[in-house]
């Protein structure tokens, strides 16, 4: 469990069935936040669910697949 910034949080399961791949889910979550200068509207929270493979063929190189919102949920970041 990893806090990014304030009012987000992480969590990933990360699998490694060789040295070389891994892959990952990773579920984040992101609480309401004010949307205007005066706080009298609230963006929603919210959580998102990603996946990621990666092949690392050496030390140097990480070959990265990520595919964000993985369920393709509707959010809104802020209300403009």
């Amino acid at each position: 469990l990893m806090f990014q910034n304030e009012g987000e949080c992480r969590l990933a399961l990360e699998w490694r069935p060789a040295r070389a791949w891994s892959a990952a889910l990773e579920v984040q979550g992101f609480s309401s936040t004010p949307a205007s200068d005066r706080n009298r509207d609230q963006v929603p929270g919210h959580a998102l669910v990603n996946a990621r493979i990666v092949h690392r063929p050496d030390q140097r190189i990480a070959l990265t697949a990520r595919v964000d919102n993985l369920l393709d949920r509707d959010y809104s970041s802020a209300l403009i």
